[in-house]
Formats: structure tokens, sequence, C-alpha cells
């Protein structure tokens, strides 16, 4: 059972429980039926047994009342002095019409002696037949009638088998168990010869009245109604039977539509427990073949939507609201492993361990990687400021090492003695170098940048080259703040090698000839435009290839600032920011 699927548990479970409950009620309805139909054969059977009790008692009732109304009336009277056997021999005729139309066997006058004086019939007895007696005493006399019976002029009286059925009979019984009218199973057949049930007969004799289920003189079972019947001398039993097999053919019947319903109903269970079992596993199998694929990694189709909030329903919207769960956390993940660690994500509650647990990664990775671009800003920040320290001490030897060198190499070709010309020649190359070594001087670390500020570095650099090249420079110098701190060192550095970059670059390439550029220092920033009217550029293409745009905007970064820049045919446009605070 263990090994199973839930489709074959609710399937075995369901049908077997609808075949015990149909069984148990067939069984409990069969045996029900039999009881009742038992019950109310019986009671036919009781009431058929009091019945033909009450008519043989009747009958031999009668018989009585007409002898002892001839003794009374006709053989006796006052006044009469015949004898007992003249009034008998007189009325012969008469006592034979009654034996006749009753069926009684003979009638004997007996005198004091019990003598036979006369008689009606001479006959032979018929061992066949059970024959009894019954004496009337003559009043005022030592006569007496004897009325001599066979059973069988009872016998109509029990064939009459009204409410008895095809199998049932009534038959009179001798305390001896033999029978004393006719079987009307056994018509030829002596009944003499047939012995009762001798319970029937022994539990009828103690208890004159009864029923049982038992088994008759043929070994049929029975259902039996017994009652005894006693007149005088006469001991008998009168049983009332019926084959159990008759009365309980309608149990039979009943058994056999059962059984057919039974199967119809077991049939359409089956249908029905297969189509709930469909119904309510599939949806589970679904769910745990969708867990199942979502425990691998895989996310699983969705189920579609219930039309009833029931509990497939519910499992279905639980299953969805899972796929939801992990396509929004491995949508999340997919782009916090890209990088985007801005990404917005909610978790379901604090309950919900698995998002939970990805917001904690995801604000731990905005923590490292905020730290990562600090520790990089401030590498990047120190070899910037290495390299501008490498610069002052390079420009600080060219100025005092090697200016001072062709100073004084300048005045020794003054005071030598040569011809002028050369002289002359000597001292302009000198002059040239030296005016050489202050302008590399100046562009590794102005003095005016350090001595005067940003804006006298930029208008120096603009001037020079103003008169280098046709371009037409126009600067301006904008101050929105009432700041009184100066501006850090970085900051000034970081705009005047962008500037210098960005006139470089511009006279080179650009083609250009009118350059703007604005300074505007306002109380949180400095901002930094430069336009020029060249051919401008593919600004993705040129960051890639070049190093100036990168350099220009890595520096911008450092200092938390922003770069943007848009070209085109007509000319290109850059802009700096740089936050104070």
């Amino acid at each position: 059972m263990k090994k199973l699927t839930i489709f074959w548990k609710l399937l075995l479970s369901i049908f077997l429980v609808s075949a015990i409950s149909i069984l148990s009620f067939g069984v409990i309805f069969y045996f029900y039926q039999k009881k009742a139909l038992i019950e109310r054969t019986i009671d036919q059977l009781e009431s058929v047994n009091i019945l033909k009790k009450q008519m043989v008692q009747k009958r031999l009732k009668d018989d009585e009342d007409f002898l002892n109304h001839f003794i009374d009336r006709v053989m006796f009277h006052e006044n009469n002095h015949l004898k007992p056997t003249v009034e008998f021999e007189k009325h012969k005729n008469f006592l034979k019409d009654f034996c006749q139309d009753y069926g009684h066997f003979n009638v004997l006058l007996f005198d004091k002696n019990n003598k036979i004086i006369s008689y009606l019939y001479q006959k032979e007895i018929d061992t066949t037949k059970y024959l009894f007696q019954r004496d009337f005493k003559i009043q005022y006399s030592d006569y007496t009638i004897r009325l001599i019976s066979s059973t069988s002029y009872l016998e109509k009286l029990l064939f009459e088998r009204t409410g008895m059925g095809n199998t049932g009979e009534s038959y009179l019984v001798l305390n001896d168990r033999r029978l004393i009218t006719k079987s009307r199973f056994f018509p030829t057949k002596s009944p003499l010869k047939i012995l009762a049930n001798a319970k029937t007969i022994e539990t009828a004799l103690k208890s004159k009245v009864g029923s049982s289920l038992t088994s008759d003189y043929r070994n049929k079972d029975v259902l039996s109604a017994y009652a005894s019947i006693e007149n005088g001398e006469i001991a008998w039993v009168i049983v009332s039977e019926m084959d159990v097999s008759e009365a309980m053919r309608t149990v039979f019947q009943m058994q056999m539509l059962t059984f057919y319903i039974g199967i119809s109903i077991l049939i359409i269970a089956f249908l029905v427990t297969l189509y709930l079992s469909q119904y309510i596993s599939k949806p589970i199998a679904q769910v745990s073949y969708s867990i199942d694929a979502i425990s691998k990694g895989i996310i699983p189709d969705k189920m579609d939507p219930p039309f009833y909030p029931n509990e497939q329903g519910k499992l279905k919207l639980a299953l969805n609201r899972l796929i939801d769960s992990f396509e929004l956390i491995t949508s999340v993940a997919t782009e916090i492993g890209n990088g985007n660690l801005k990404t917005p994500f909610k978790p379901y509650g604090p309950h919900d361990t698995l998002g939970v647990s990805l917001l904690n990664m995801q604000k731990q990775l905005e923590k490292y990687k905020t730290q990562e671009e600090i520790l990089n800003k401030r590498r990047a920040l120190i070899l910037l400021e290495g390299q501008e320290n490498e610069r002052k001490r390079i420009a600080r030897d060219l100025h005092d090492g090697l200016g001072q060198w062709l100073t004084g190499l300048k005045l020794k070709i003054a005071s030598i003695e040569m011809p002028e010309d050369q002289k002359t020649e000597l001292k302009t190359l000198t002059s040239e170098t030296i005016e050489e070594v202050r302008r590399i001087t100046n562009n590794l670390m102005p003095s005016v940048l350090v001595d005067f500020g940003l804006d006298a570095a930029i208008r120096q650099v603009v001037s020079f080259l103003q008169k280098t090249s046709s371009i037409s420079v126009h600067y301006t110098y904008q101050k929105n703040s009432t700041n009184n701190f100066s501006i850090p060192f970085e900051v000034n550095i970081t705009f005047y090698r962008i500037v210098q970059e960005s006139l470089n670059n511009i006279s080179k390439h650009a083609e250009a000839k009118n350059i703007n550029i604005r300074l505007t220092e306002n109380k949180n920033e400095i901002k930094l435009e430069i336009d020029d009217d060249g051919k401008g550029f593919s600004v993705n293409g040129n960051q890639q290839k070049g190093n100036g745009l990168r350099n220009m905007n890595e520096r911008v970064r450092i200092l938390n600032g922003t770069f943007e820049i848009a070209s085109n045919s007509k000319g290109t446009k850059k802009c700096f920011k740089i936050p104070l605070a």
C-alpha cells in the first residue's frame, strides 16, 4: 500500500469503502428482510394453525353435541320406558345418515358390561387409517353409545391451504409422533407410517402452542406453528408448516435484485471513484511534479487558475504563488548577478526565509560594492595624487635643475667670445629651450593653479591655445554661492586636466573654430561645460578606442561626479559635475 500512488490509494480506498458499505447494507438488508419475512410467515402460520385448531375442535364439538342431543331428545326422555336397544334400532337409519354425512366410521351400543349390543355397520378395520372413539353415557341407564371415527373426515378441514402457499400443509400428530392425517406430499402412503419431528411434538405437548424454524418429516427446512388439541381422551398436536424455500422466495428474489443493484452501484461507484480519484490526484500529482522540478532548479509552468476556492483551488494558487516567488527571486538574483544591486525586491513577510535571505544578500552585496567603490576611488585618488605629486617633483626638478643649468648656459654663451651671429643663434636656441622647459613644467604642475586657483589656471590654458592656434575660445566663470572655503586641490586639478585634455583633443581632431568653456561654482557642486562646433564623432566608438574620454570619466567618477557628452556633425557638448559636499 505504501508503494501505491495517491491515485491508486484514493481509488482503492473509496472503492473498498463503497463496496464494504454496499455489501454491509446488502447483508443487513437481507437478514433484516429474512427475519421480517420469517416473523411474518410464522405469524401467518400461527394464525392458520389457530384457525385449523378451532375448526377441528369445532367439528369434534359438533359431533359430541349431535350425539348428546340424540341421546337426550330421541333415545331418552321422561315417561319413556322403552329400552335403549329399541330406540337404537329404531333410529339406525338416522345415525347412518349422520355417519355418511360427516364421515364417521361406525356407531356402537354397549351394555353395562361393555358388551356390544348393536352397531350400524359390519366393517373390517382399515389399518391404514387412524380410528378414534368417543363414549357417550345414556342417562338413567347402564348403556353407552360409542362413536368411532377416522381422522380422514378431518382431512378436508386441514387440506384447505388458505394462506399456506404451495408447500404449506396442516396435519394432526399423535404423542408418539405418528401422523393421523394424510400428508399432501405422500398422499398414497399411510400417515401412520410417517413420523413427525420429535422436538416439535415434544414442545407442543409441553407448551401447548408455539412456533419454530425446524425440519419436518421430510427433513426439509420448514417454518412450523403448532398447538395441542385436547378433547376428553384425545391428545393430538396440530401442526401447520411451510417450506423455508417458499417462505424465503421473496427474500431470495430480493437478494438477487439486491445483488444486481449492488453490482450496478459498484460499477457506478467505481466509475465515480475513478473520476474523483483522477480529479483529486491530478492536481496533487501536478503539484508534486512542479515541486520536484523546483527542487531541481527548474521553474515549471503555472497551473490553470481554479474556478472554485476549494482545497484544490487553494493548492493551485499556492503553487502558482510559489512559482511567482521563484520567478521573482530568480529574476532578482539574475539582476544582482549582472551587477544591478539596486533591483527592487520585497519579501512576502518576515517568515519568507528565502526572500529575506536574498534581500540580506542584496544588501550585503550593495555594502561590499559600496566599500569596493570607495576603496577603488580611494586607490584611484591616491594614484592620481601620486601622479600629481610626481608631476610636481618632476616640474620642480626641471625648474630648479635643468632650468638653472639652461639659464647658466645662456649666461655662459653671452660671455664667450665667438662670432656674433653664432652667439645670437646659440642664445636664441637656449632661450627657446628654457621656454619649452617652462611650458613642460607648467603642464606638469602649473604654479598658477597652486597659487591663484582653478579660474586663473584655466584662463592661462585658454590664453596659450589662442596664441598657438586660430581657434576662438570663449571662457566664463560664475560663482553662485557664498562659500568661503577653498575648493579642494583634487577638484581643481581634475577640472584643470579635463580642460587641458579637451582643448588638446579639439585642436587636434575636431576641426572646430569656436570653443565655449563655462565654469560654474554652485553651493553644492562645481559644473564645467565645454562646447565646440567641430565635426563631432561617435561617442561610443571613441570611448572604446581612445583613452581621453575614459580618463576624463574616470577622474570625475573618482570624485563622485558625473560626465555627460553629446556629439553630432554640428559639434560636441561635454558637461562635468563634481559635488563639493
